[in-house]
């Protein structure tokens, strides 16, 4: 990974967003596979939303964040600050963060 920075950050899991990344991390082709947490837009989208993703931990780079639970990339280090105390929850494979 090229790491351009780490960050502590409170960001914490429902129960629901656990058993949906441990069932994409599960599907996940990738040997070392590591969550990505951005904000923007998909395709053709027109709002800006939480978007996440894996990547390979060793062909990535970013920001690590160490939460409470996990580890983390983000692109921005901006984002380090908008995630911290706060809660990640997925519901119909949309992430949302409250």
């Amino acid at each position: 990974m090229k790491k351009l920075g780490e960050f502590k950050v409170n960001l914490r899991l429902t129960d629901e967003a656990k058993r949906y990344l441990a069932d994409l991390m599960r599907m996940s082709e990738l040997e070392n596979p590591i969550l990505e947490i951005s904000w923007g837009k998909w395709n053709h989208e027109t709002e800006y939303r939480w978007l996440i993703g894996f990547h390979d931990r060793e062909n990535c780079g970013g920001w690590l964040c160490t939460a409470p639970e996990f580890e983390f990339l983000i692109i921005h280090p901006s984002l380090a600050e908008r995630l911290n105390d706060r809660v990640l929850d997925i519901r119909d494979t949309k992430a949302s963060i409250h």
